[in-house]
């Protein structure tokens, strides 16, 4: 399990792209995107958060998993917001893509809340014409939690 360091180094390292409908635009934690401002625009919004249900508290799901657990946050989005596909990548390739979404509109609060009931730590917030920033929804575990969170897994306990 990483640290907490290690999970916002990895966050800000990772490729985020938006699978647009006239292209896809990546993203990065701290910095602006024109292509973003004008997908933005398009949608008629200034605001949109990126949440994914993929890999819970940073445990790694079977993709089958992953995968319904995307149609339950679709299920989730309150009608009326747009939103389009994202991937969220690691440039090391350690840890496999994850697929989510890009909803526009939605309000800071309820992204964070969404993030939080499907065990998420953090989602990307876009506000037009500023950098995109990684926002929290969770607090990642203490190194000392993720000792014990790991030690119960191996055992296959609950903790």
């Amino acid at each position: 399990m990483a640290t907490p360091g290690e999970l916002e180094a990895a966050y800000r390292q990772s490729s985020y792209i938006v699978e647009a409908p006239r292209g896809n635009v990546l993203l990065g934690v701290g910095q602006a995107s024109p292509e973003l401002d004008l997908l933005l625009e398009s949608f008629g919004a200034t605001v949109a958060a990126m949440i994914t249900a993929a890999n819970p508290r940073s445990r790694r799901l079977p993709a089958a998993e992953n995968a319904s657990r995307r149609e339950q946050l679709l299920a989730r989005i309150p009608a009326g917001h747009h939103m389009v596909p994202t991937v969220a990548q690691d440039p090391r390739g350690q840890w496999p893509d994850e697929h989510g979404v890009l909803v526009f509109g939605l309000a800071q609060d309820e992204a964070i809340d969404l993030a939080r009931a499907f065990g998420q730590y953090a989602i990307l917030w876009c506000r037009a014409g500023e950098p995109v920033q990684l926002l929290w929804a969770s607090a990642p575990p203490s190194p000392a939690a993720a000792h014990l969170d790991q030690h119960g897994a191996e055992y296959g306990g609950e903790t």
